[in-house]
């Protein structure tokens, strides 16, 4: 019988806590707040007239819309991406992160899982906005921007399988 893995150990959990805590701030509050608020559009957003949040909100997307054209008038398939990142991936951070501070055991089988359907799915972003660029898309600060959603899961299963690897080799 393993012993029960404690997930924050080091620095490098902490960092990744902290992450899944941002990512679930984004996924939940952020995000939905341009893209409901502004209707997808941006340009035209007609709650930002009335609720100084949602105004605030458009103009720092409209600021990453400079190096990235798409979020001004977003396509369909980034519709959908956003919108499994806002109802699917939002609660799962926020999951994550309890796990790791509670240390919740499931943890070990969601984590992974969780991981690698953020990896699937910044994989698939990076080669639509390839695919679609134009002349004004900056394509390497959309990758600085969004990077962390590939590494992050990367680093938290290395970690979850390490732990994991760890307390089973102490009995």
């Amino acid at each position: 019988m393993s012993k029960k893995v404690v997930w924050l150990q080091n620095d490098l959990d902490l960092y990744i806590f902290n992450f899944f805590v941002l990512f679930g701030f984004v996924a939940l509050i952020f995000e939905p707040l341009y893209y409901f608020g502004c209707q997808w559009n941006g340009v035209e957003c007609p709650l930002a007239k009335t609720n100084a949040l949602i105004a605030v909100i458009r103009d720092i997307w409209m600021f990453y819309g400079q190096w990235d054209p798409l979020f001004k008038v977003v396509p369909l398939w980034l519709q959908v991406m956003c919108s499994i990142e806002v109802f699917i991936f939002g609660p799962l951070y926020v999951y994550v992160a309890l796990a790791m501070k509670y240390n919740w055991q499931s943890l070990a089988t969601i984590g992974p899982l969780f991981g690698g359907a953020l990896i699937y799915s910044t994989i698939v972003y990076f080669a639509m906005e390839v695919l679609e660029a134009d002349e004004n898309t900056n394509m390497l600060m959309i990758f600085l921007v969004n990077i962390p959603w590939t590494i992050v899961p990367i680093l938290s299963s290395y970690r979850i399988a390490k732990l994991i690897k760890q307390s089973q080799l102490k009995n």
